[in-house]
């Protein structure tokens, strides 16, 4: 019997659910390209959030649109860039790569080779010129071919922080430009994008005015029904069943992220099928958890302690060694005995500490406690409180 859990991330579930709120809200702006109002929307959220999932399923909702999907990588080249659109606009569109090709040399773009695909040489012209000229071709032949009679480009772009690092950050920018030009030369382009947590802060670092066309729509953690949806809807069609205090201790743990759900499904229903379980109790679970822990340190939290200096981690460990969730800045200034608030600010930066309100700070993932409890690794290295010199 086939595991109906993932356990890696950028892999869709095999049931998605919840997310009624970002879908109605992409598919408005949808139904605003389409009267001439384009609409172009970064989504973004923390580790795990599922927003590669939304993207996918966006992608399937606008099935009447033509739209094209690519998983971006950290480039600075605007050749590569301009090549990757093209390679997949040929073949998620099904355009002739023919007809692409002479449309674009006129242009005084190159090609490698010859044959079905079409390979764009090294571009020599203005990068914006390069991007605009790409997209607008790509756009002409889609509405030419007319798919559905939609008048519509829908650019669906996974993981934008790739092309917002140093130099990569100009890339951003341009694009930014040229889907401006575009739109008001009446071509109705919809662009809908994925991004980590701090992506609108990195946006601003590049040029303040690139943020201005992107609509920020941040991902949320499930709601308890959307985690019960996640769970009972993926296992009951393979025969298995997951006790209601077992639902609930993933909700609590996972803090709601869905990708922590998946994976703590995932060896749950591994060891219910290997002992021939239909029931998945607390007991099962627990034993699934530590599965799912140990997979969970090996691909993440091991290394995002270890970056972490000796300073950090006595801040760490102060999380790790109580019950309270949140812990204002004079009881962690008390007990390390240093001066936190540089420390502090760079755990929050990284996305491991959460500023919930003025002075108070908490652990943004419940997961990364349990790591941290489970393997004291803080007793390892010999961490210990240090002392203002």
């Amino acid at each position: 019997m086939a595991n109906p859990f993932r356990r890696h991330t950028g892999m869709p579930p095999q049931k998605f659910v919840g997310r009624e709120r970002e879908l109605k809200e992409l598919e408005r702006n949808y139904q605003q390209t389409l009267q001439g109002n384009p609409e172009h929307t970064i989504l973004y959220g923390q580790y795990g959030i599922g927003k590669t999932s939304l993207l996918i399923e966006t992608e399937k909702r606008l099935k009447k649109a033509n739209t094209i999907r690519i998983s971006l990588f950290p480039t600075e080249d605007i050749t590569e860039i301009c090549d990757t659109i093209l390679r997949e606009a040929q073949a998620q569109l099904n355009l002739k790569p023919k007809i692409l090709r002479e449309r674009l040399e006129a242009l005084d773009f190159t090609f490698l080779g010859t044959g079905a695909k079409i390979t764009l040489g090294p571009v020599k012209m203005n990068p914006q010129s390069a991007l605009k000229g790409v997209v607008s071709e790509i756009y002409d032949e889609a509405i030419k071919k007319g798919k559905n009679g939609k008048d519509t480009l829908v650019l669906l772009f996974d993981d934008l922080h790739e092309i917002t690092g140093a130099t990569g950050g100009r890339i951003l920018s341009i694009l930014s430009n040229v889907l401006t030009i575009l739109n008001q030369q009446g071509k109705n382009i919809m662009f809908v994008a994925t991004g980590a947590h701090d992506i609108f802060q990195r946006i601003r670092s590049i040029h303040e005015s690139t943020v201005r066309i992107f609509h920020p729509l941040e991902i949320l953690p499930f709601t308890k029904n959307e985690t019960i949806m996640a769970v009972n809807d993926a296992a009951q069609p393979e025969g298995k069943v997951f006790e209601k205090t077992v639902v609930n201790k993933i909700h609590s743990v996972s803090s709601g992220i869905p990708y922590y759900i998946q994976i703590l499904g995932y060896y749950s229903f591994q060891l219910a099928e290997a002992e021939c379980k239909n029931k998945i109790t607390l007991s099962l679970f627990n034993r699934g958890f530590q599965m799912a822990l140990d997979d969970l340190a090996r691909r993440k939290f091991r290394d995002l302690y270890e970056t972490c200096t000796p300073e950090e981690r006595v801040i760490l460990r102060i999380f790790t060694e109580t019950k309270e969730k949140e812990i204002p800045f004079t009881q962690i200034d008390r007990k390390t005995k240093i001066n936190p608030s540089v420390y502090l600010k760079r755990l929050t930066e990284n996305n491991i500490l959460i500023k919930t309100r003025r002075g108070v700070y908490s652990l943004q993932d419940q997961m990364f406690k349990e790591y941290l409890q489970t393997y004291k690794p803080y007793q390892r290295n010999g961490t210990k409180n240090f002392r203002r010199g």
